[in-house]
């Protein structure tokens, strides 16, 4: 069988035609022979992923209930090169009926999971589909607690991407058996995705329905301040300010301030390589209005009934310009000593010119005060609605 043959019945399991499917391989079969039909199972596209994947990602159900109970030797539970399954795929496109299908007919297995340890529930909570969750949690042994490489719940993805809804339907299920305050590997909680990710409604929702702390740190002292700050997310930034005041002034585990990290690039928490190729790209604001909104809380009237408070806001704004000068007249480059979070819970790394994996990024010709300095003499961008 030629590659162009091969890329014309790919097209043709996920165009969703059932009939222009069966005349493809019908075609085939007359080309080839009848032998050729046992080889369909070795179709597949760069990545891995079959003629079963490709169907499984149709709108239609037809073409993978073909695909899956004819006489072709595909199964149900090959996995491509990352580990996804065909009931991954069809998660992952939003194509419930076909997960119900793969999962209550053809037995594909509901708690397989990808390279990077993400299971059918993990993937429908990220994609926001609430009847497909309850689905899973009622029909499946997915778990609410089932965990991922990283140490991830469902409801870590589905703060992460502000899916209200889901957020909801996990936390009420099994009597309210999964902590609102879960923690992956490296200690994140949801609350600190959703702030890092910029959903305020989210995270509203979590602290207000579900009690969530917003004093909970990363193991690396990182607070969800610090992780809007980084993120550009002003109005997140000024919604954590006007609850917790003293969050601007609580340095991380390196000793680095939630303004330092407002100048940082921020972090993205994208699907595996796999995913990716049915999502749209998240919008990030810039950080400059973030840098004045942190500024702002140096600058209110003195509250009398707290002195402390007071000599604290003195202190950090003399040692910030003290910096500034130091950064200006070539003095030495200063930069926060630890990177803010990240999805990965391998050892911290350090910082690079040009890096490949979510993280910030600080030229080295330039120290973290100059960028600093710089971006507080513009004009604050713009906030988002």
């Amino acid at each position: 069988m030629h590659k162009q043959e091969e890329a014309s019945l790919l097209y043709l399991a996920i165009l969703g035609d059932i009939d222009a499917l069966r005349a493809g391989i019908e075609l085939v079969r007359q080309r080839h022979g009848s032998s050729s039909l046992r080889k369909l199972a070795e179709v597949c596209d760069e990545y891995g992923a079959g003629l079963i994947h490709y169907a499984a990602r149709s709108p239609h159900l037809p073409p993978l209930q073909y695909l899956a109970s004819g006489d072709f030797g595909l199964s149900v539970r090959a996995a491509a090169e990352f580990g996804n399954t065909p009931a991954h795929d069809a998660v992952v496109s939003s194509h419930p009926e076909n997960v119900i299908w793969l999962v209550s007919e053809a037995g594909a297995d509901p708690l397989a999971a990808d390279r990077e340890g993400l299971n059918l529930l993990h993937l429908a909570a990220y994609t926001g589909q609430r009847d497909l969750t309850d689905w899973l949690l009622t029909n499946t042994t997915c778990c609410a607690d089932d965990r991922a490489r990283n140490g991830a719940t469902a409801l870590h993805f589905s703060a992460m991407k502000g899916k209200i809804n889901v957020m909801r339907s996990l936390l009420s299920w099994s009597l309210r058996s999964l902590d609102p305050d879960c923690r992956m590997l490296n200690g994140a909680t949801p609350l600190y995705l959703a702030c890092q990710e910029g959903y305020r409604l989210a995270a509203e929702c979590l602290v207000d329905e579900f009690r969530s702390d917003l004093d909970a740190r990363t193991s690396r002292g990182l607070s969800c301040l610090h992780a809007a700050a980084q993120g550009g997310h002003v109005g997140m930034v000024r919604w954590l300010l006007d609850r917790r005041p003293d969050l601007a002034r609580e340095p991380d585990g390196a000793g680095a301030m939630p303004i330092h990290y407002a100048a940082a690039e921020a972090p993205r928490f994208p699907l595996p390589r796999q995913y990716q190729q049915n999502q749209q790209p998240d919008q990030a604001g810039g950080g400059g209005g973030v840098l004045q909104a942190i500024r702002n809380q140096f600058r209110k009237p003195p509250d009398p009934h707290n002195d402390l408070i007071e000599e604290l806001k003195k202190f950090n704004t003399s040692n910030l310009k003290k910096t500034q000068r130091l950064a200006a007249q070539g003095g030495r480059q200063v930069r926060p000593k630890s990177q803010p979070f990240d999805s990965t819970d391998g050892p911290e790394q350090q910082p690079q010119q040009q890096p490949t994996t979510p993280g910030p990024s600080i030229p080295a010709s330039r120290s973290h005060h100059q960028q600093l300095q710089q971006q507080a003499s513009q004009p604050p961008a713009d906030d988002r609605p």
